[in-house]
């Protein structure tokens, strides 16, 4: 029993302290982006991505901050003319550290983001 709650608070903890999320962009969007933010919070910084066309592929890491000590979720949004095209909340960190590996994110022909986790 005490192997059992040993493995299981070492199991919470490592959860916990994973590092910075990968997201992986895939563009159907016929016309053109001219950049799309995704991010745990403003503060902290963005992954970037620029002169996005359809068929565009690309990856960053979502940057975490030693300010960011909360819990929350991500964003991304998708500019273009200047203006917002697009954009969503999606997936959830707590105490500052993610809890998954990475996202796979597509912005559909339509404008719809779609997201998967990547744990």
């Amino acid at each position: 029993m005490k192997t059992i709650v040993l493995t299981l608070v070492a199991l919470a903890f490592f959860s916990c302290t994973s590092k910075n999320p990968t997201v992986v962009l895939h563009s159907e969007v016929p016309n053109h982006l001219d950049s799309v933010l995704v991010y745990a919070s403003h503060s902290c910084g963005h992954a970037v991505f620029k002169d996005i066309g359809a068929g565009f592929t690309g990856s960053a890491v979502i940057p975490f901050c030693k300010a960011l000590q909360s819990d929350g979720s991500y964003g991304i949004q998708c500019y273009s003319g200047g203006t917002i095209y697009a954009q969503k909340g999606f997936g959830y960190y707590t105490n500052g550290a993610s809890l998954n590996n990475g996202f796979d994110i597509t912005i559909t022909k339509e404008g719809s983001v779609l997201v998967a986790e990547n744990n």
